[in-house]
């Protein structure tokens, strides 16, 4: 049944029944209601009550009538349609058991499903503000596409894309999406399977949403460039499917790339609150996930995220990178002057022992964790670094000039197994080739490496404020080919480098008293800790512990070595709080 809703009437009847769809979405909704007069509401589906009965009638036909809102059933399924306009608003939602129920405003769980044609997108966008709640788009060339296009708006709710070319594919197109509660997921293309944006885009993604299982030559999950921004926003659940996860890139990016030399194209992902036009999304206890990516060809890089050019940016809050695999870079590979930062929230952690976590990442080559390669920058403070594989720099590699690795107010413990398995473990960071490191107020503890924990091999290796307590590792660095290391206030274990200026020894009497629980990862230092109150003030980017403490906290009952500044990661306060580490049940191995 056809029928005009008149602007002055309440938008949903029988609201008992209704299965209401995110804030964002009704309030998109309403307001394409409101800006007509008289907007038409019709309905499709295969019964008698439809205003577009397929068979007789198609979805195409209900899009070319001007309605402004189109409620699909879900016992029909439809085929693709162009959704075409000049700047006109719509909505389609799906999710009705049949045309009473469209027509009533009833809505179910189960999705309106658009089943796709090769070469042909599912839902062809041009021109329209269109907002799409409850619909699944399957085995389309591509699912949603948008191009050629400026100045339109989409909102996705509860979408399901899936077994198309491209999920979502943007481009020269200038859009503002916003998704919630969306799976993209088994999609196969040549360039981001997932989404493939390549055109001034910004795009935001919230709610229970994953991009998964999905296969490319080049960014399985997302491939960005041409000035696409991706902002996706976790923590709403641990689920296996949230998140960026299981994606694969043949050769480069299994869950992410971002290529940007002219135009800036970045990749946001924060596991935290954030507030968008009022509402707010996200939570403080758990991390956005990106896990399980991986690049499978000879030369693969960038298992987790791949980023590429001067313009390429990544930053990184509250986000949880694991389980990824590559060649090279496993977790993320940063090439070409790309520039990837991890920060800390602004309101607390999700985990005691940092705000972000690389961990259990395995590269069969160089950089388990990270490899910074080509004038890129990486900066990892506020992070638990662990239990990465790889052969060599196992938490980190860096070559080539300009390149820079900076790590503060960090845990790097537990990588590496002494070369047991697939991977070598040579060492814990490698720097080469004119690279540079920076490592600042770190822990560095527990790891396992095959030669020694840190090799300088003709670069800049800088080392402040440490500890470095690695029994099972090697000597604590190695220099060569006139690379120049500078160390101060450290403590290590290695007793062969004590007469270096400013490197003192910790032995094991002092390890067993300094640490909370090494067992469980959590290594913030106990009262009884040898590196307290030890260190001037150092050279650093940031003025605060991994517990976003300001340093240089003065204890009374300790007398000042050459300063009130901590050794290490931790600023200890003088408390008796005995912090859990947030990671205590991650119990896998590569």
């Amino acid at each position: 049944m056809k029928y005009i809703f008149m602007k002055v009437m309440p938008l949903f009847m029988g609201m008992n029944s209704y299965v209401q769809a995110n804030e964002r979405f009704e309030r998109e909704r309403q307001a394409v209601m409101n800006g007509q007069i008289n907007g038409t509401v019709v309905s499709v589906g295969i019964d008698n009550d439809c205003d577009f009965q397929i068979g007789t009638n198609t979805f195409q036909d209900a899009i070319n009538s001007g309605a402004v809102e189109i409620r699909l059933a879900t016992n029909a399924t439809y085929d693709p349609v162009i959704i075409s306009g000049n700047g006109s608003s719509l909505n389609i939602i799906g999710g009705y058991g049949d045309c009473q129920d469209a027509n009533n405003n009833v809505r179910s769980s189960q999705k309106s499903v658009v089943l796709g044609l090769s070469g042909v997108a599912g839902l062809d966008i041009d021109g329209v503000n269109v907002n799409i709640s409850g619909v699944q788009v399957q085995q389309a060339d591509d699912g949603l596409r948008i191009a050629n296009t400026s100045n339109i708006e989409v909102v996705l709710d509860n979408v399901e894309i899936n077994n198309n070319g491209a999920g979502i594919r943007i481009d020269a197109a200038q859009v503002d999406m916003f998704a919630e509660d969306i799976r993209i997921h088994h999609n196969n293309a040549p360039n981001g399977s997932g989404i493939n944006c390549n055109s001034a885009a910004n795009i935001i993604i919230v709610g229970n949403s994953s991009i998964d299982n999905n296969q490319a030559t080049i960014g399985g999950g997302a491939f960005l460039s041409g000035g696409c921004d991706l902002t996706m926003v976790g923590g709403d659940n641990l689920s296996a499917e949230a998140g960026i996860t299981m994606n694969t890139g043949q050769q480069i990016g299994g869950g992410v790339t971002v290529a940007a030399s002219s135009i800036t194209s970045r990749f946001v992902g924060i596991g935290d609150l954030i507030d968008i036009e009022g509402i707010t999304y996200g939570n403080l206890n758990e991390p956005l996930i990106i896990s399980a990516n991986q690049t499978l060809m000879g030369a693969s890089v960038g298992g987790g995220i791949f980023a590429e050019g001067i313009e390429a940016e990544v930053k990184l809050t509250n986000t949880a990178i694991l389980l990824n695999t590559a060649n090279n870079g496993a977790g993320i590979y940063a090439n070409n002057g790309a520039n990837v930062t991890f920060n800390r929230s602004t309101q607390k952690c999700w985990s005691e022992n940092g705000c972000n976590y690389l961990g259990l990442n395995g590269a069969a080559q160089a950089g388990g964790a990270v490899y910074v390669s080509g004038g890129a920058k990486l900066n990892a403070s506020y992070t638990q670094i662990t239990r990465n594989r790889a052969s060599v720099g196992i938490a980190a590699f860096v070559k080539d000039q300009n390149s820079q690795l900076t790590i503060e107010s960090s845990f790097i413990s537990q990588n590496g197994d002494s070369g047991n398995g697939i991977y070598t473990d040579d060492n814990v960071i490698q720097v080469e080739s004119l690279g540079i490191a920076v490592l600042v107020h770190n822990t560095i503890v527990d790891n396992n490496s095959i030669n020694q924990v840190l090799r300088n091999d003709g670069s800049i290796l800088a080392l402040r404020g440490s500890y470095l307590y690695n029994p099972n590792g090697g000597a604590f660095v190695s220099t060569v080919n006139n690379g120049g290391s500078f160390f101060s206030c450290l403590l290590v274990d290695d007793a062969n480098n004590t007469a270096v200026p400013e490197v003192n020894l910790m032995s094991s009497s002092d390890y067993t008293n300094t640490f909370v629980n090494p067992a469980l990862g959590d290594y913030h230092t106990l009262a009884t800790a040898s590196g307290l109150d030890y260190c001037a003030q150092q050279i650093t980017t940031i003025d605060r512990d991994i517990d976003n403490e300001l340093r240089g906290y003065d204890d009374p009952n300790i007398i000042n070595n050459n300063g009130s500044f901590d050794v290490g990661a931790h600023e200890n306060l003088g408390s008796d709080i005995i912090f859990n580490n947030g990671f205590e049940g991650i119990m896998i191995d590569l």
